[in-house]
């Protein structure tokens, strides 16, 4: 929007005389066109005096004697600020908001991307890790739950939106932020009206990060499955057969109700029993959605109600099975020290992560240690191959 306004304000004198066509001019107008979506109307100067002080002097020379905006400047520190007066303010509007919305928005990509990258302190490697699985694994198709997210949609969006809530409590947000017609709260709320049409998405992309993780492209979407807890809930998976008379299909979905509701079960087959148990009475968290804390369970609320459901329907049927698309969220213990201690045949390493052995228990735990402080030391980081 910028770059269109200066190609037609700007003479070609004028053009020539602040550089128009170098990268770094090219750059800081980038810049100054995601300063507009983002709220922030202008840019810091520093940075870019760094690259080319005679650019950063002639480009905010002529943008000032064009009243397109002013520089600021103390001691220490200048910045660009423009005029936004200047902008048609509902064309500035509407260009913030589907910039936002491109941005935003969940999708589903098919774009291939190389399988052997690997971020490590802010910058992309090649460490000898590749993970053709994990690549694929981005591409797999998921829906949501339409029904669930329209019954728990205001709190659902309270939620995305609070960690932005609370930047705007505490000052750190500009007085304008929930003012402005195309603010996170509105980009959040179109969303999810967005995503309670029956479409399909996936992750996108991803690469590894320095401990073997996945860091997937669609993290940065409002209502990813990654970051929003709710969303997770909300996921409807491509189906697979669910056979009643399965015994270990029928003790993963208990497991996880079990999982669901904190049981403190210390050995997997009565922590199977608590959930086939709570499956009978149908337990839910009673939660006040009104309170931000309980809103931190909604998933969970969410998650149960859809599995009890879905079970009460397969114990219904004429037909033994069931097609299941409800994921089970298992978190691994130290899934790091499993793998290797499978690749080491390390009996002691298995069993104090669980892998193996009928007791279950916290293999970070050590009396009289942090669990952060333990897990900090504990955790391995993947380091370039030479």
């Amino acid at each position: 929007m910028i770059k269109r306004f200066l190609d037609t304000n700007l003479t070609d004198k004028q053009k020539e005389f602040m550089l128009y066509k170098d990268d770094i001019t090219q750059a800081m107008i980038s810049q100054l066109e995601k300063s507009i979506i983002n709220n922030d109307n202008g840019i810091g100067l520093p940075y870019w005096s760094a690259k080319n002080p005679l650019i950063v002097r002639n480009f905010t020379f002529v943008l000032v004697s064009l009243n397109f905006g002013k520089v600021i400047a103390t001691s220490k520190y200048s910045r660009f600020e423009f005029n936004i007066a200047l902008l048609d303010s509902k064309e500035l509007i509407n260009y913030r908001f589907n910039k936002k919305m491109s941005k935003f928005l969940m999708r589903e990509n098919t774009e291939l991307k190389a399988s052997n990258l690997v971020k490590v302190n802010k910058t992309i490697v090649e460490t000898g890790l590749n993970r053709p699985g994990f690549a694929k694994a981005a591409k797999n198709p998921f829906r949501y739950d339409i029904d669930m997210l329209m019954q728990y949609f205001t709190p659902i969006k309270q939620n995305i939106i609070k960690s932005m809530t609370k930047a705007a409590e505490k000052g750190t947000l500009n007085d304008e932020y929930f003012v402005d017609p195309a603010n996170y709260e509105e980009v959040a709320t179109y969303c999810l009206t967005q995503y309670c049409v029956d479409n399909t998405y996936n992750l996108e992309y991803n690469i590894s990060d320095q401990r073997g993780r996945s860091i997937y492209n669609a993290s940065k979407r409002v209502g990813n499955p990654i970051a929003s807890k709710d969303f997770r809930a909300l996921l409807v998976a491509p189906a697979i057969l669910v056979h009643r008379a399965n015994k270990e299909q029928m003790g993963d979905i208990y497991y996880f109700i079990a999982e669901l509701l904190g049981s403190k079960a210390t050995t997997e087959r009565s922590k199977i029993a608590q959930g086939m148990k709570w499956y009978r009475e149908r337990k839910l968290p009673k939660l006040d959605l009104d309170t931000e804390h309980d809103r931190s369970e909604l998933h969970e609320l969410i998650w149960l109600t859809r599995i009890y459901d879905r079970l009460t329907e397969l114990y219904s049927k004429a037909t033994p099975f069931i097609r299941w698309d409800i994921p089970l969220e298992i978190d691994a213990s130290m899934s790091i020290a499993q793998i290797v201690g499978a690749l080491t045949n390390e009996k002691r390493l298995l069993e104090r992560t669980n892998a193996i052995g009928s007791t279950l228990s916290d293999p970070w735990y050590i009396d009289g240690v942090r669990r952060l402080a333990a897990k900090a030391v504990g955790t391995p980081v993947l380091t370039k191959c030479h």
